[in-house]
C-alpha cells in the first residue's frame, strides 16, 4: 500500500514538474481587447537568440514552440551581445470591429529593427528599419520605433521581431491604441521638451556668464550640460529625427562621442569648482586620469567599432560618477563652501546615471527610472547647481568687490607714488623749481601756440660759475645749502622783470625759474619794448641777484653768468642750443652778461661746413702758406719768415685761420695740418734759397734765412711730435736752428708739465723755441724762465698804438729790457709805419714784423718783393706801400 501511494506521489511530481516546464511554450496568446489602450509585451513574449546570425524568418517560423523562451522581464534587457534575438508575440483579437493598433519598440539605440506580421501563418506584412538606416524607412515618423498592426474580429496574429544591435541590447515592447498612444507620447514630448529648454537655457546662461566672467569653471559647465543634453537627444533619436535623418552614421558618431565628451566636461568642471588641486591633490590626481581616458574614448569613436567604444565609454560612467560625487563631500569637509550644493546635485545625477548604466548592461530591468534616470538626475542637478553657481557668483562677486577696492586703495597708493615720482623727475630736490623737462615743455607750448606772432620771447640763462667751486670747497651738503638760499633770492627779485612767463602752477603757487642742472637757472620772458630797455631791466635784476649769499658768517660769491636770448622763428633745440651757448660765451669771456646773435655763435653751419671740409682741403693740397718778412736791426736784411697757413675755399673764399685752426683742433685734425706747414715751410725755404738771384753776397736774405712756424697746444700732446720735427728736419737736411716754432703763452699753461717735458725735447733737437703774443697771456715770468726758450715776441696789440700811446711805448721798452736782461731775441709785430719801426730801433729791439714791411704773401711773391727791396733804411718809402 505504502509502495502504491509513493509512485503515484512521484508520479503527480513528475507532472507537475512537466507541466511547469511545458507552460511557456504553450501560453496563451495576447488578447487584444477594444476597451484596453496600452498592453506591456514584455511578459507575454517568447523570444530566440541566434548567437551565429544565421536564422531568417523562414527558419524562425518553422521552429517548434518549445525553441522558444519566455522573457525574464517585463522589458528584454539581454545588455551587449553580439547575438541576434528573434520575439515571438501571439494575438487573439476579442472586438467586432476591424482596428489598427501601434507595435512600439521605445528605444530608439536599436541598430536593425524587423517586423513580420502573420495572418492565419501566412506573412501578410514585413517592416524593417533600424538606427543605422535612414529615418524615411520607418513605417511612422516617430524617434522610436512605431509598427502599425491591422487586426480583424477573432482573426489570430503572430508577430515575429528580429533585433540585432551593437549597443545594449534592450527591447521595450508595447500595443497601443493609436490615439492613447499619441496622447500619451505627446504628454511625454512636453515633459522632455520642458526638459531640453531647461537644459539650453542653463547652457545659454552659463555661457554669458563665461564670457562676462572668463571664469573656466563656466566654460566647463557649459561643456558638460551641452555634451549631456546632446547625449539625451541622441539616445532618444531627437536628433536623427530632426537634424540628420538621411545621416544614421552620424547618429552612432554622436552617441559615441558626447558620452566620454560628457565625462570629460563633468571632471575638468568638478575640477576647477572645488579647486581639487588645493583641497584633494590625490583625488584630483585620479580625476585627471579618468580626464585622459575620456579624451582617449573621444578619439576611439572615430576609429574603434561602435560596440567596443560604447562599452568603454558606458564602464567609464560608472567610475567617473563615483569620484565626482565624492569630490563634493570631501571638499564641503575641507571648508568649500559651494560643495555643499554640488554635493546634492551630483547625488541626485549619480543616482540617475548609475541606474542607467546598470540598465544599459542588463543588471537591472529596464523601467522608468532606468529609462529617464539620467534626465531626471540631470534636470535636479541644473537646479541645484544653479544654486551653486549663484553661491559661487555672490562668493566671487564679494570676492571681487574686496579685489576691486583693494585695487582702487592700490591704484590711488599707486597715483600718489607716481605723481611723487613725476614731481621728482621734474623737479629738483633742493629747491623745488620745476627742471629741464618742465622747462622745454612750456618752451614747446609757447611755440606752437599763435602767440609768438604777437610776441617776441626771451631766454634768460643765469649760470653759477663758482658753484663747482663751492662744492668741492665746502662740501655737497653746504652747497646745496648755499644753492637753496641763492634760489631764494632769485625768487625774492623776480617781480624786478614784469614780463616773466609762469613755468607752472601748483598748490605751492607758481613756479617762473627753473633748474635746469646743477649750476644752470633759466627763465622766460617777453619783450614789451625793445630789447635794449629790456637788458636794462636785466642789469638791474642781476645786480640784485650778484650779492654774495651769506653762510656760516662767509659771503660767498657765486660769479654769476648770465644771457639773453631772444627767438627769432627757431626750433625748440636751436633756441635752447643758442641760449647754453650765449651763458658759456658769457662765462668765457668774463662778461656777466651776453646777448645772443648769429654772430657770436662759435656752432654755426658755416663752421660746420668747414669742419667737415678741412679734411678734403688738406687731402686735395687746398691750403696755402703766405710768408711774412722779419728784419734784422743788427744784421739790416730779412734774417727769417714767418709761415702763416691761408685756406683759399672754393665759394667761401679766403677762410682766416682764426677761423679753421680752432675747428681742427677740435677735430684733431691739427696734427695734419700742422705736419702739413711745417712740410710746405721747408720744402719753400729751400726752394727760395735755391734761387739764383739770392745767391750772391749782396743779396738782402740772409743765407741762413729762418722759418717760423705756429704750432698748438694740442701739438704737444701729441707723442710723436717731436719724432715727426726730426724727420721734417732730416729730410730737407736744414739746420735745426732754422725752423723756429712758436707756441702762445696760454697754450703752454694748459698742461705746462707735459709741455715743458714736450718743449725740452724739441730744444735738445736744435730747434728754436719762441713764445707767440706775448703779453696777453696768463703766464708768469718765474714760469717762461723754465721754458727752454730762445725768443719772445711782443704781441701786436702793445707795437700797433706804441706811436700814440705813451703807456704802450713804456710797455713795449720795458718787455724789450726785461728780455734782453733775460737773454731772449725780441721780436715786435705789428709795425705799421716808420714811425714805430724807428722806435724799435732805438729801443734796441731784435726784429723787426709788420705790415710796414710787407703783408703775408705767397712764395711767388716773396721773390719778386725781395729782388725790388734790396736795401732797407730808415729813409726808405714805406715798404708795404709798394709790395
Amino acid at each position: 500500500m505504502f509502495i502504491t501511494k509513493l509512485t503515484a506521489a512521484l508520479r503527480f511530481v513528475v507532472w507537475l514538474v512537466t507541466v511547469m516546464v511545458t507552460m511557456p511554450a504553450i501560453a496563451a496568446p495576447v488578447l487584444v481587447s477594444p476597451n484596453v489602450d496600452e498592453i506591456r509585451l514584455g511578459q507575454h513574449s517568447y523570444y530566440l537568440e541566434d548567437p551565429e546570425n544565421r536564422l531568417d524568418i523562414g527558419d524562425t517560423h518553422r521552429l517548434a514552440k518549445n525553441h522558444w523562451q519566455p522573457s525574464p522581464s517585463d522589458i528584454p534587457n539581454f545588455g551587449y551581445t553580439d547575438s541576434t534575438y528573434w520575439f515571438r508575440l501571439q494575438f487573439n483579437y476579442s472586438g467586432t470591429e476591424p482596428d489598427r493598433r501601434l507595435l512600439a519598440i521605445d528605444y530608439a539605440l536599436l541598430d536593425q529593427v524587423s517586423v513580420y506580421v502573420f495572418k492565419h501563418k501566412v506573412l501578410s506584412r514585413e517592416y524593417h528599419t533600424g538606427d543605422t538606416l535612414p529615418f524615411d524607412t520607418r513605417p511612422l515618423t516617430h524617434r522610436d520605433f512605431l509598427f502599425p498592426i491591422a487586426f480583424q474580429p477573432g482573426e489570430e496574429t503572430t508577430v515575429f521581431i528580429r533585433v540585432k544591435t551593437q549597443g545594449s541590447t534592450q527591447v521595450p515592447m508595447s500595443l497601443w491604441k493609436e490615439q492613447a498612444y499619441l496622447l500619451s507620447d505627446q504628454t511625454r514630448l512636453i515633459s522632455q521638451s520642458i526638459y531640453y529648454g531647461m537644459m539650453i537655457v542653463m547652457v545659454l546662461y552659463n555661457f554669458f556668464l563665461f564670457l562676462s566672467l572668463r571664469e573656466r569653471a563656466y566654460l566647463y559647465y557649459v561643456g558638460f550640460v551641452f555634451s549631456f543634453l546632446c547625449m539625451q537627444a541622441s539616445m532618444h533619436g531627437v536628433l536623427f529625427q530632426y537634424v540628420f535623418p538621411d545621416l544614421p552614421s552620424l547618429q552612432e558618431l554622436f552617441v559615441l562621442f558626447f558620452v566620454p565628451s560628457t565625462m570629460l566636461f563633468s571632471c575638468l568642471f568638478t575640477e576647477s569648482l572645488l579647486r581639487l588641486k588645493s583641497y584633494a591633490p590625490r583625488l584630483s590626481q585620479s580625476l585627471r586620469l579618468i580626464i585622459v581616458l575620456s579624451l582617449g574614448c573621444i578619439a576611439g569613436a572615430f576609429v574603434l567599432p561602435y560596440a567596443t567604444s560604447t562599452q568603454v565609454s558606458v564602464f567609464l560612467v560608472i567610475p567617473a560618477s563615483i569620484l565626482i560625487f565624492v569630490s563634493g563631500p570631501i571638499a564641503w569637509y575641507r571648508g568649500h563652501k559651494v560643495a555643499r550644493f554640488f554635493t546634492i546635485a551630483w547625488f541626485s545625477l549619480l543616482m540617475g546615471t548609475t541606474a542607467a548604466a546598470m540598465n544599459k548592461y542588463g543588471i537591472i530591468p529596464r523601467n522608468g527610472i532606468t529609462e529617464y534616470g539620467l534626465q531626471w538626475g540631470s534636470a535636479l542637478e541644473a537646479i541645484l547647481l544653479s544654486f551653486a553657481l549663484a553661491d559661487m557668483l555672490n562668493r566671487e562677486r564679494e570676492a571681487r568687490f574686496k579685489a576691486q577696492h583693494a585695487k582702487l586703495e592700490e591704484a590711488r597708493r599707486r597715483e600718489i607714488a607716481e605723481q611723487k615720482l613725476i614731481y621728482q623727475a621734474t623737479h629738483n630736490a633742493t629747491n623745488g623749481f620745476p627742471n629741464v623737462t618742465v622747462f622745454r615743455n612750456r618752451l614747446l607750448d609757447i611755440l606752437q601756440s599763435p602767440q609768438p606772432q604777437v610776441r617776441r620771447y626771451i631766454i634768460v640763462m643765469i649760470h653759477l660759475n663758482r658753484f663747482h667751486e663751492i662744492n668741492k670747497t665746502l662740501g655737497h651738503l653746504n652747497a646745496e645749502v648755499i644753492l637753496q638760499r641763492f634760489s631764494n633770492q632769485l625768487t625774492a627779485n623776480l617781480d624786478l622783470l614784469e614780463t616773466t612767463v609762469v613755468m607752472e602752477t601748483t598748490a605751492s603757487g607758481d613756479h617762473c625759474i627753473a633748474h635746469l642742472e646743477g649750476a644752470l637757472f633759466a627763465s622766460l620772458h617777453w619783450l614789451n619794448d625793445g630789447l635794449d630797455e629790456f637788458v636794462v631791466d636785466i642789469r638791474r635784476f642781476l645786480s640784485k641777484i650778484s650779492e654774495p649769499v651769506k653762510y656760516q658768517d662767509m659771503n660767498i660769491d657765486l660769479g654769476l653768468s648770465l644771457s639773453i636770448t631772444p627767438n627769432n622763428d627757431e626750433s625748440l633745440e636751436t633756441w635752447m642750443r643758442n641760449a647754453q651757448i650765449a651763458v658759456e660765451l658769457a662765462e668765457a669771456q668774463n662778461d656777466q652778461i651776453c646777448v645772443y646773435s648769429p654772430d657770436i655763435n662759435p656752432y654755426n653751419e658755416r663752421r660746420l661746413r668747414l669742419m667737415g671740409e678741412l679734411k678734403t682741403a688738406l687731402d686735395s693740397d687746398s691750403l696755402e702758406l703766405h710768408y711774412q718778412p722779419q728784419w734784422c736791426y743788427q744784421k739790416q736784411c730779412v734774417t727769417g719768415f714767418e709761415a702763416l697757413i691761408r685756406w683759399p675755399h672754393p665759394t667761401l673764399g679766403m677762410v682766416s685761420p682764426d677761423e679753421f685752426i680752432p675747428l681742427a683742433e677740435k677735430t684733431g685734425l691739427i696734427r695734419y695740418v700742422t705736419t702739413w706747414v711745417i712740410d710746405r715751410a721747408l720744402k719753400d725755404r729751400k726752394t727760395l734759397l735755391s734761387h739764383r738771384d739770392f745767391k750772391d753776397d749782396e743779396s738782402p736774405l740772409h743765407k741762413d734765412i729762418a722759418i717760423s712756424v705756429n704750432i698748438s697746444a694740442m701739438n704737444l700732446r701729441e707723442n710723436d711730435f717731436v719724432q715727426m720735427i726730426q724727420k721734417q728736419i732730416q729730410k730737407y737736411d736744414i739746420d735745426p736752428q732754422h725752423l723756429i716754432l712758436e707756441i702762445t703763452e696760454t697754450s703752454v699753461m694748459q698742461e705746462p708739465e707735459q709741455a715743458l717735458s714736450r718743449l725740452k725735447q724739441l730744444s735738445a733737437l736744435g730747434v728754436r723755441l719762441s713764445i707767440d703774443d706775448f703779453g696777453i697771456g696768463h703766464s708768469s715770468l718765474s714760469y717762461i724762465k723754465k721754458l727752454p726758450v730762445q725768443e719772445i715776441k711782443i704781441d701786436r696789440s702793445f707795437v700797433m698804438e706804441m706811436d700814440k700811446s705813451r703807456d704802450d711805448a713804456v710797455i713795449v721798452e720795458t718787455t724789450l729790457r726785461m728780455c734782453h736782461n733775460l737773454g731772449y731775441k725780441v721780436v715786435a709785430e705789428g709795425i705799421e709805419n716808420l714811425q714805430i719801426f724807428k722806435s724799435l730801433e732805438q729801443m734796441t729791439c731784435d726784429y723787426a714784423q709788420g705790415y710796414y714791411l710787407s703783408k703775408p704773401m705767397p712764395l711767388n711773391q716773396v721773390t719778386k718783393w725781395l729782388k725790388s727791396h734790396q736795401v732797407i733804411t730808415p729813409q726808405s718809402p714805406q715798404i708795404a706801400s709798394q709790395s
